[in-house]
Order: C-alpha cells, then sequence, then structure tokens
C-alpha cells in the first residue's frame, strides 16, 4: 500500500515514512530500514526525512550488533545534517564497545563533542 501511494501520484507524508522505517527497525530488519531511509533519500526534494529516522536506521544496526552498519548510518545522518540526539550516539558507542572497539566510541564521542552536543552519563559508560 505504502509504495502505490507513491505510484499513484499522491506525495508521502514524513510521518509515514518514519514510521515504516521505524517499524522495519522496531521488528529487527535493519537492512529494510536502512532500505526505506535510501528510498526517502533518493528523492530528497519530494520527501522529507525525519531526523529520527537515521536514529532509527543506527539503533537497528546498532541492536544486531553492526557497529560498523551503525557507523554508516551515523555517517549519512551527519552528512545530511541530522543525528545530533543523544539515543542514537548512546546506540553507536554500545555497538562500538559490543564490538570490542573502544577506539572507534572514542572517537565518535570527540566528534559529538565537537558538534557540541552535551554528551550525558550513558555515552561515557559506554567508553
Amino acid at each position: 500500500w505504502f509504495l502505490r501511494c507513491g505510484q499513484s501520484g499522491l506525495q508521502h507524508n514524513p510521518v509515514l515514512l518514519a514510521t515504516a522505517i521505524d517499524a522495519s527497525a522496531r521488528v529487527g530488519d535493519p537492512a529494510r530500514a536502512e532500505a526505506w531511509l535510501a528510498r526517502c533519500e533518493e528523492h530528497k526534494g519530494s520527501m522529507l526525512i525525519e531526523e529520527g529516522s537515521y536514529g532509527s536506521v543506527i539503533n537497528a544496526w546498532a541492536r544486531v550488533g553492526d557497529a560498523r552498519r551503525a557507523e554508516i548510518a551515523m555517517a549519512r545522518g551527519l552528512a545530511a545534517g541530522f543525528v545530533n540526539s543523544q539515543g542514537a550516539l548512546v546506540n553507536l558507542l554500545a555497538a562500538c564497545a559490543q564490538a570490542g572497539d573502544s577506539e572507534r566510541a572514542e572517537q565518535w564521542l570527540s566528534t559529538f563533542l565537537q558538534r557540541r552536543l552535551e554528551p550525558d552519563i550513558a555515552n561515557f559508560t559506554c567508553v
């Protein structure tokens, strides 16, 4: 139904897109969540992307223990001007820590400090 909506000429609602991304992430399908996000990115001019959509993809990859894919999603979000949330950062840091890569976690924490995002105790605990 979602694809048919776009094919019929109706413009997708950003809330509907965010819901599709978040639902895919919540059921443990980060690849599908990322595919929805990529589809939105392909149509930047006609589809609005919510910041939380990048966070959903980051969190989904982190939950399945794929720190590398979570980092890629974070980089995409930052490049698009999004992802300044504590939740996305703590999940990315946790994924790096889970992978045993404290150096990468420290690099991401430093990136966020440079962006003037106030870390909290959960961020430092992951590192």
